[in-house]
C-alpha cells in the first residue's frame, strides 16, 4: 500500500520534470502515469518474489 503511494509521488515528480525540460502537459502526464504504474508494477513482481519461501512454507505445513 505504501509503494503505490511512493510510486505516484514518484510519477508526479517524473511529470513535474518532464513539463519543466518544455514538453506539453498531455505528455508529462503520460509519463508520469507511465513511470508510476512501472513502479508499482516492479514493486508486485518483487513482492511476489520476496515471499515466494512464505507461500512455499505454508502449502507444506498444510499437507501434514
Amino acid at each position: 500500500m505504501i509503494a503505490v503511494i511512493n510510486n505516484v509521488v514518484a510519477g508526479g515528480g517524473v511529470a513535474l520534470r518532464v513539463q519543466a525540460l518544455g514538453s506539453s502537459r498531455t505528455l508529462a502526464i503520460g509519463v508520469g502515469a507511465g513511470v508510476a504504474l512501472a513502479l508499482t508494477a516492479a514493486f508486485l513482481v518483487y513482492q511476489r518474489w520476496r515471499f515466494v519461501p512464505f507461500d512455499d512454507a505454508g502449502s507444506i505445513q498444510d499437507e501434514r
